[in-house]
């Protein structure tokens, strides 16, 4: 499967264009998606970090019924993403794929239900799986960060959740490389692997000069455009 090496990078880093945010802190500079824009259907990339007017905010949380009955295929979220708020998968449509990151600590009420799930990637830092979050849910493979001894010790998962609890889990210790925080984790997979000058990158927020340092992308030099031209068009 190439699919991850195919994506657009900017995905990673900006995020899913359509996405919708809420300030939830402006002394803390913090903000968590509300939804997507109309009409959209497709794979959504949740960033760390967001440009509210003119300013960074720090996305702390998926929020309450963010992505409800909307035809989400993948759901892939970034490091430094909090939680999951409630109702905020809900709906029937199939998700191919789910990919939680470590610092996600909580998972919501009916998060999840009724959504068919070919893959979920839990990260090691989850801690609490409200009731109900995977009810009603189809379950394919579920990938956990952590030991397999040791990882459920620490989670506590409510009443409702008996497809997560039954399902066949896999566990892995050590992520690959990151590529702007996103853990796109799977044993099979190769991930793209990024180096600044001989050093591997492993946040989003790196910032490098592209004159005088060299990017490696996979062993290979990267090179582009200093600028990018947009043409806007305003309908009449």
């Amino acid at each position: 499967d190439v699919q991850y090496r195919v994506r657009n990078l900017g995905a990673f880093s900006h995020g899913t264009p359509e996405l919708r945010y809420r300030v939830t802190s402006d002394a803390d500079a913090t903000c968590e998606v509300s939804g997507l824009a109309d009409g959209y259907e497709g794979a959504v990339y949740v960033p760390s970090t967001v440009e509210i007017g003119g300013r960074a905010f720090r996305v702390t949380a998926v929020g309450k019924n963010a992505f409800a009955f909307r035809a989400v295929t993948h759901l892939y979220i970034s490091e430094g993403v909090e939680t999951l708020g409630n109702y905020a998968c809900l709906g029937s449509g199939a998700m191919t794929e789910v990919v939680l990151p470590d610092s996600m600590t909580q998972i919501g009420l009916y998060a999840f239900k009724n959504r068919p799930l070919t893959k979920l990637v839990l990260g090691a830092g989850l801690r609490t799986v409200r009731e109900q979050a995977f009810a009603s849910v189809t379950l394919g493979s579920v990938v956990c960060h952590g030991e397999s001894g040791s990882y459920w010790e620490a989670v506590t998962v409510a009443a409702g959740n008996d497809v997560l609890t039954a399902a066949t889990k896999s566990y892995v210790t050590t992520y690959p490389v990151q590529f702007c925080a996103f853990p796109l984790l799977d044993p099979v997979v190769e991930l793209m692997s990024v180096t600044v000058d001989g050093a591997a990158v492993r946040q989003g927020a790196l910032k490098a000069d592209t004159e005088a340092q060299r990017f490696l992308l996979d062993g290979q030099p990267v090179e582009g455009d200093g600028y990018v031209y947009l043409m806007l068009y305003k309908p009449v």
